[in-house]
């Protein structure tokens, strides 16, 4: 189960918002932790990141690897779209203009 922690600093000023949460849920279990700003904004994302560890058992780790493929698959393809257009397009013009030999894209 996981919540959220107010920390505070030795002023007593608000320092940050932390979620905390036990690895599988054990009691024994390695602790994990999440650290937001000390805003609304992030009490709000602490709020949402605690009930996503709470609704799917989540650790932040395995988010991590969800966001990488979710860039493998969703933004790299149209990246490397735009940067070959922006390549051939703008770049390959301006160096052959200038005299400078353009050597030709590597084979995918």
């Amino acid at each position: 189960m996981a919540y959220v922690a107010h920390r505070k600093n030795d002023d007593g000023e608000s320092a940050s918002y932390q979620v905390k949460w036990r690895l599988g849920g054990g009691r024994t279990a390695p602790q994990q932790t999440e650290r937001v700003p000390p805003t609304e904004e992030g009490q709000a994302a602490a709020g949402v990141f605690k009930e996503a560890v709470n609704e799917h058992e989540v650790n932040h780790w395995g988010q991590w690897a969800s966001t990488s493929e979710a860039i493998h698959f969703g933004i790299e393809p149209k990246a490397c779209t735009l940067c070959y257009a922006f390549t051939q397009q703008w770049l390959r013009p301006i160096l052959e203009s200038e005299g400078t030999e353009a050597t030709p894209p590597p084979a995918q």
